[in-house]
């Protein structure tokens, strides 16, 4: 969320106006196209062309979050 620098209230309500702001890798994508890729991207893209370092089943047994439903 962010407030909206245009308008500086709701008419209705008179409270602030808020927007739904991009994601910090939505706005990465846009920095990588403008500026290119720096030597820690360039890494990251490296990384990624490897097998996990940490299986999906070790993930889940790990993190209480995965196995909720």
């Amino acid at each position: 969320m962010g407030h909206d620098k245009k308008e500086t209230h709701d008419p209705y309500t008179g409270l602030p106006k808020h927007y739904l702001a991009g994601h910090d890798v939505e706005e990465f994508y846009g920095v990588v196209k403008r500026w290119g890729a720096s030597d820690s991207v360039k890494r990251l893209v490296e990384i990624t062309k490897h097998a996990p370092f940490v299986s999906d089943f070790n993930v889940s047994a790990c993190c209480g979050n995965c196995v909720i439903s």
